[in-house]
């Protein structure tokens, strides 16, 4: 039996901000991803409850095995309208694959074991192929319909920061971004690039004791904090105009600019930095292949192949570096 407060959010990473030890997770999160399932286990809680499939086969999202080799329970309802009849901060409890709500059953569920979700891996192996060719011609045509936005000239000139012939180190929310930025921490006191962080990136600096020089994004995974202590803050306007962190920024009176650029706030910061002659674009904590895009609800990485074959030659990708480094001893010379 479990038995705790509730947290619920249908946006799992709002909820990361909210939950507490020792409470139970209410989300409604198809394939989760795999950076949703880390934050959810640092914030031990007893138990997820997911209202809807958490690995549907779709693809080989990363999550429930994060979870499941962890020991962290994991339940799904039974029809995802229940999900609405559980109110922030009622007491659930889980007996007998059953779901009681202030003491008054509620719905059943199940508790997804290894075995479910190594079924649900095959059958995603199964797709992987069609899943591939799908994600390949979504790229494809988005690639083809967007490579002149890549290649306008846009007026940047409102940009504090000073870019030109200076090393850029860009960190994004995704896979070991904290673990290769402790591996860095020396890079950036020795060289002090300039530091990007992409929205809740921001936030990984200050947690090892370095300010962003630039913050970018639509400021939805960000602390207040982070967004105090930035030193510039862009807010990503998409081509269509709509620049969705601008709100939250005008209600917390904090100044901030507008970067139109193309494509994910990822995009941008790497599009400025090379638009601004930076000489190295360091990444850590990219998104570069399909899982990680179809973990992130996106069904093709168009404006990112462009930005990539575009700034390639100045990027360098440190994606896993302390996998690397962790066989080597800790004395690092850096050599430019």
């Amino acid at each position: 039996m479990i038995t705790g407060q509730v947290k619920k959010d249908k946006i799992t990473k709002k909820l990361i901000k909210r939950l507490k030890p020792q409470n139970i997770a209410l989300i409604k999160h198809k394939d989760l991803d795999e950076l949703s399932a880390i934050s959810l286990l640092n914030s031990k809680v007893k138990c997820i409850i997911n209202a809807e499939p958490t690995i549907s086969g779709k693809f080989l999202n990363q999550g429930p095995k994060i979870l499941a080799n962890k020991g962290m329970p994991i339940y799904e309802l039974d029809n995802s309208n229940f999900f609405e009849k559980i109110n922030e901060n009622d007491i659930i409890k889980i007996e007998k694959n059953a779901v009681f709500c202030n003491n008054q059953f509620l719905c059943n569920c199940k508790l997804i074991k290894d075995k479910d979700i190594n079924t649900m891996e095959k059958v995603a192996k199964n797709n992987m192929e069609n899943q591939f060719l799908n994600f390949v011609n979504n790229t494809i045509f988005y690639a083809n319909k967007e490579k002149e936005y890549i290649l306008e000239k846009y007026n940047l000139s409102h940009i504090s920061t000073e870019f030109k012939n200076k090393e850029v180190l860009i960190i994004s929310r995704g896979r070991f971004y904290n673990e290769d930025l402790n591996m860095v921490s020396k890079y950036i006191k020795y060289k002090s690039p300039i530091l990007i962080g992409v929205d809740g990136g921001g936030d990984a600096l200050l947690n090892i004791g370095f300010n962003p020089d630039v913050l970018i994004g639509d400021m939805d995974s960000v602390s207040d904090q982070c967004l105090k202590e930035s030193k510039e803050i862009l807010v990503h306007t998409y081509m269509n105009g709509n620049a969705p962190g601008l709100k939250r920024l005008k209600k917390l009176k904090i100044p901030s600019k507008l970067l139109s650029l193309p494509g994910t706030s990822e995009d941008a910061a790497i599009m400025l930095a090379y638009k601004q002659e930076a000489s190295f674009i360091y990444l850590l904590g990219s998104h570069n292949n399909m899982i990680d895009f179809l973990e992130k609800g996106r069904e093709g990485m168009g404006s990112t192949f462009l930005v990539r074959l575009l700034a390639g030659h100045k990027i360098i990708d440190l994606k896993g570096i302390h996998k690397l480094m962790e066989y080597t001893n800790n004395d690092y010379i850096y050599y430019h």
